[in-house]
């Protein structure tokens, strides 16, 4: 098996890239597409609440059994933390309940996942992101090659993201928290990954961007797979990386790279075999109309 090196972590980060579709917004929504205007933020969360128990009602206030969860439905909930809990409370219980029909497990799944990415606060990033890197040209790419990995670095991240020195608004702390925040979102996938397998493989709601769930769950799932090591020479109580997240920052910021992610994460060479036999990402791909194991192929 070829020797799988930092380059091959940060492809793998990139393996959403060379899936085949684009995400225009994260948020399917027609009413703005259409300009039919938005329902009031505040008359909306009363109606959440009053239903907050109640898993299809949820759902149907969502929007997403017409065009797709609404950033109004979205902004409601997360405004008021209590409100945010007992609606997820209600749609887990939904997702996993397989009483409950599962168009409906489905769509309490998919909303789980969304409001989770907004919450994130970096829904930009993660857009730009997909959309530079469907747009690499993987022509002639070497994951060996120092200077091919480079440029995948330049395309995928914020400007300045390599260097020690931020552009204005960001910094590591900034990045480290998205990285964590999809780190957290694996059980979520996984729920959504057990409905559609228990749909042959397909969503049931064709209004739902499959391809969009893909990319995001990639990255949720490599994630996953990373496992920081606790000796690593920056965690507590002499440093501060004690996230996969923070980690992955610490590489980007510091030099000799594929020393650092050896000592942060052990030995990855395993990542890529793992991520060809991760059920989740095979019924996310399916969903999209994939083959990993074919897409897995091309980097290999």
């Amino acid at each position: 098996m070829k020797r799988k090196t930092f380059s091959s972590l940060i492809f793998a980060l990139a393996l959403f890239s060379i899936t085949l579709w684009s995400c225009d917004s994260l948020f399917v929504n027609q009413f703005a597409k259409y300009g039919l205007g938005q329902v009031d933020m505040e008359e909306l969360k009363d109606s959440i609440t009053a239903v907050a128990t109640d898993g299809p009602a949820i759902i149907e206030t969502s929007g997403i059994l017409d065009a797709g969860v609404t950033k109004t439905f979205i902004q409601a909930v997360t405004s008021d933390p209590v409100l945010r809990d007992q609606v997820f409370t209600t749609l887990k219980n939904t997702a996993l309940d397989n009483a409950v029909p599962l168009p409906q497990r489905e769509a309490a799944a998919v909303i789980i996942v969304e409001i989770l990415i907004a919450e994130t606060g970096e829904t930009d990033l993660l857009q730009n992101m997909i959309a530079a890197a469907a747009s690499f040209d993987f022509t002639g790419f070497d994951i060996n090659n120092p200077a091919d990995l480079n440029r995948l670095l330049d395309a995928l991240l914020p400007e300045g993201a390599k260097a020690v020195t931020y552009p204005d608004g960001w910094d590591g702390a900034r990045l480290a928290s998205l990285l964590d925040a999809l780190n957290d979102m694996g059980s979520d996938f996984e729920a959504l990954a057990g409905i559609i397998a228990d749909n042959q493989g397909t969503l049931t709601n064709l209004n739902l961007d499959a391809g969009w769930y893909a990319q995001v769950g990639t990255l949720v799932r490599v994630l996953n797979a990373l496992e920081l090591q606790p000796t690593n020479p920056a965690a507590p109580p002499s440093g501060t990386v004690d996230t996969v997240g923070k980690a992955i920052v610490y590489i980007l910021e510091n030099e000799n790279p594929q020393t650092n992610v050896e000592l942060m994460f052990g030995d990855i060479r395993t990542i890529e075999d793992e991520l060809a036999a991760d059920t989740v990402l095979i019924q996310l791909f399916s969903a999209a109309g994939i083959d990993l194991q074919a897409i897995l192929e091309m980097v290999g």
